[in-house]
């Protein structure tokens, strides 16, 4: 994906949409392979099976951005054999979870946001070199975490951060941030899953993908 980070009144106004949709009831969408989708719908949700270096901390990751859910699938299968994408998509009630205080919630792309992604990226040695000990989800303390996907150099700039063992400076954080990419939703606890609403909660809707 190219790369349109824009300019900051965009990127003001970009956040205004994503909070204002953060309040309302909506769909998510998991973009994953057909294989994974079905095994999803008929076994649950495996908290311990998603990257252990991911933004937000190992867990579920969905998104309310269609498009970009379908992206993830076919980034998905290119990495699998025979593989086919899918979506696995629910009905959540994000204005209830929010009520619920079992959210954390990054309103803004700022340095609290880049931050605690680098933590979850580094580590636990990392967070304790930095004095960062209790701002990170390594331990899954937030059942869900709301805000915007981190841009692709953030692999880089983690890298870089954790070799020298320091803390994100303000001046990095441009690096990081791609007003194109969207708002993410992270589960790591079961608990989470009492926001899913509508029709036979327990069996998301899964939807082959054929382009």
């Amino acid at each position: 994906m190219g790369i349109n980070r824009g300019s900051p009144s965009k990127v003001s106004f970009y956040l205004g949409i994503i909070e204002e949709r953060s309040r309302r009831k909506m769909i998510l969408y998991h973009g994953t392979t057909e294989e994974a989708a079905e095994n999803i719908r008929a076994n649950g949700i495996d908290y311990t099976y998603g990257n252990d270096e991911a933004d937000f901390g190992q867990g579920f990751y969905l998104t309310d951005d269609k498009e970009f859910a379908i992206k993830c699938a076919f980034r998905k299968v290119r990495s699998e054999l025979l593989a086919k994408p899918a979506l696995v998509s629910y009905n959540f009630d994000m204005k209830a979870a929010l009520a619920s205080g079992m959210v954390m919630e990054f309103k803004k792309t700022d340095i609290d946001w880049g931050q605690f992604i680098i933590n979850n990226r580094n580590g636990w040695r990392y967070v304790k070199a930095v004095g960062q000990t209790s701002n990170h989800n390594l331990f899954h303390n937030h059942p869900i975490v709301v805000g915007k996907v981190a841009d692709g150099p953030i692999v880089r700039t983690a890298a870089v951060l954790n070799g020298k063992k320091r803390l994100l400076k303000s001046g990095e954080l441009s690096d990081i941030i791609n007003i194109g990419y969207p708002m993410q939703i992270s589960m790591h606890d079961k608990i989470a899953e009492q926001f899913f609403i509508g029709q036979d909660e327990e069996k998301p809707r899964v939807t082959p993908i054929r382009r």
